[in-house]
């Protein structure tokens, strides 16, 4: 209870500047394996229960997205882990079902979006959001090689990150700043890989 407790402090300090400042653009070239408490952890829930606080105290529309695109990334980081200890094909399921349960919380963050690319703000979340869409693919080329059996839903959750890329161009002002963004993003994955995911 005190770990609960102490938790709950420290996250609603954290969301108590969520409304603070400006979006920066994300500066990370690869998915971290660092990621701390993992699903199979028993306290992971201090986590869940964080993160359901931010989500309560953000009410920017782009923050709020901003922040569904965060935990994705924590998401993926914790498939990325689980993957390298060769945890179970039922503990990957369900990081698998909860990266996908996200994906769609994204999806609605960014249609709900009332402004387009003439927001700054809006313009960033873009760029991360195309960013680490192409980071996640890559991911999940490798998931598949290493884990047939989770083939079929790791390419249902694909599909659904082609959705959530689907949505950028919606908020574009410029429709052909979408290829661009799209290109430098491609450009910026072969500095880091030199196989680019099959998107």
């Amino acid at each position: 209870l005190f770990v609960l407790f102490l938790s709950l402090i420290i996250s609603s300090g954290l969301v108590a500047r969520a409304e603070e400042g400006t979006l920066v653009p994300t500066t990370d070239t690869k998915i971290t394996s660092d990621v701390g408490l993992l699903p199979t952890n028993p306290f992971y829930f201090i986590r869940k229960v964080g993160w359901g606080i931010k989500r309560i105290f953000t009410f920017n529309p782009t923050k709020r997205a901003d922040l569904e695109l965060k935990i994705i990334e924590q998401k993926a980081s914790e498939l990325k882990k689980l993957s390298e200890m060769n945890q179970s094909q039922e503990s990957l399921t369900k990081a698998t079902q909860s990266y996908a349960d996200n994906l769609t919380r994204l999806k609605t963050r960014l249609e709900s979006l009332n402004e387009t690319s003439e927001n700054s703000n809006v313009d960033k979340l873009l760029d991360k959001v195309v960013d680490q869409s192409l980071k996640h693919a890559e991911l999940f080329d490798e998931l598949r090689i290493k884990h047939e059996a989770l083939r079929i839903r790791l390419e249902g959750v694909e599909s659904q990150l082609d959705d959530v890329v689907a949505e950028v161009p919606k908020h574009l002002t410029d429709k052909e700043k979408f290829l661009e963004k799209f290109d430098e993003a491609v450009q910026r994955r072969r500095e880091v890989s030199p196989t680019p995911p099959s998107f």
